[in-house]
């Protein structure tokens, strides 16, 4: 890989001019990510190297801190191209970086020292770390790790533990974000999904390393975070990782959407008289699909753009503004869904076969996304008791 030379002037325009650059490796190696269950070497370097990796990575240690609608329309226009390298791009461009405020700042320095750092990690279930001197011993095992074949580091949430036992607050378990070295964890290769098999969200498991404190910080409200990261990307928290989730889908459904009407003007179906562009069937199909996306996508940015604006005031969200940004995310996921639902039922056997189409996995995929906590059905139910003044069962909703 070399070094990127992108600069923090970047527009949204260049970053997507960047994108169009790339969708010829990303197109190329797509289905052998989806046999190999990893992305694709070159497609993922391919990425460090047009430095999208550092858009949320904040200016001051060397990287673009884009404004955050752009970067959503960069991940999402890469979904449209491939799904698991929007996956892998939005993990290791958001979820990393924006985590990595909670670490100290000499932590945040070494890890972003290399501008071709890539951070992976897992959230659920959070491993053990135990005090030691100069910081702690952490074991764990982790699910989920998306883009773990590619990473130069981890970070993984650690309970805080005192004699055996979870270390207890006011607000419940003590719980850290730990970060350490790729080559510390074992990868145990177990990613067999229905969907976004191209992701390489393998296990991972670390025994007794030691991680020291300046790599390591308490999970809180973005209130309080490093140095580097009082710019207002990092005012709206922890929510872009439920939106660079949802992102993903919403690409897919987009793909599913132009590619069934390229196919139903081309389509001469066997043994039946009338083609699928002359069917009232796939005429309803098509424009349901379109009218679930277009008025997500609408919900998605407008919410997001809502609290941008907050964000540029110097202003953490409101309750309100989380509220919406949260039920955009899992509205986006859900109603991509159903958008692919009606392409499968418009595209007729071209859904189920893969030799010529990208349909079936379109639906394995946005499906797959639709099952992840950060934007799940379940959400809605959280954001019920957001809306009726009730303590929310949703942990990242404050912070």
């Amino acid at each position: 890989m070399t070094t990127s030379t992108l600069t923090p002037s970047k527009t949204t325009k260049s970053l997507l001019s960047t994108v169009d650059d790339l969708a010829p490796v990303i197109r190329k190696h797509a289905e052998e990510a989806e046999q190999n269950r990893r992305l694709s070497s070159p497609v993922f370097d391919a990425m460090v190297d047009a430095g999208l990796l550092r858009m949320f990575v904040p200016q001051e240690l060397g990287g673009l801190e884009v404004d955050v609608v752009s970067g959503f329309e960069v991940i999402e226009r890469i979904s449209e191209i491939d799904s698991a390298a929007a996956w892998n791009l939005q993990i290791t461009a958001v979820d990393g970086p924006i985590t990595a405020a909670l670490l100290p700042d000499e932590g945040a320095r070494e890890i972003f020292s290399n501008p071709d750092a890539v951070i992976a990690g897992g959230f659920n279930p959070p491993g053990s770390a135990t005090p030691a001197e100069g910081g702690y011993r952490l074991t764990g095992r982790w699910p989920f790790v998306s883009a773990c074949q590619h990473a130069t580091w981890v970070m993984d949430p650690a309970l805080l533990m005192k004699d055996g036992q979870p270390e207890m607050t006011e607000h419940g378990p003590a719980m850290l974000v730990v970060c350490y070295p790729a080559d510390e964890a074992q990868i145990i290769e177990n990613w067999d999904p229905l969907g976004m098999r191209g992701t390489g969200s393998h296990d991972i498991a670390v025994d007794d390393i030691f991680v020291p404190a300046s790599r390591a910080g308490f999970m809180r409200p973005f209130d309080d975070v490093g140095s580097a990261f009082h710019g207002p990307l990092y005012k709206l928290g922890i929510l872009p990782l439920v939106l660079g989730n949802a992102v993903v889908a919403l690409g897919i459904a987009r793909s599913a959407i132009d590619e069934a009407v390229e196919l139903a003007k081309a389509k001469i179906p066997a043994m039946q008289q009338t083609r699928p562009v002359d069917r009232g069937v796939v005429h309803m199909h098509l424009a349901r699909a379109e009218a679930l996306l277009s008025s997500a996508r609408a919900y998605f940015y407008t919410a997001l753009e809502d609290a941008w604006s907050s964000a540029l005031k110097g202003e953490r969200p409101t309750t309100k503004q989380r509220l919406h940004l949260q039920l955009a995310g899992s509205t986006a996921a859900d109603s991509a869904a159903q958008a692919v639902d009606h392409i499968h039922a418009a595209v007729g056997s071209s859904g189920v076969r893969e030799e010529q189409h990208r349909f079936a996995r379109h639906f394995r995929d946005v499906h797959t996304i639709t099952q992840h906590a950060l934007c799940s059905a379940t959400r809605f139910e959280s954001m019920g008791q957001v809306m009726l003044g009730l303590q929310t069962d949703w942990v990242f909703f404050d912070l």
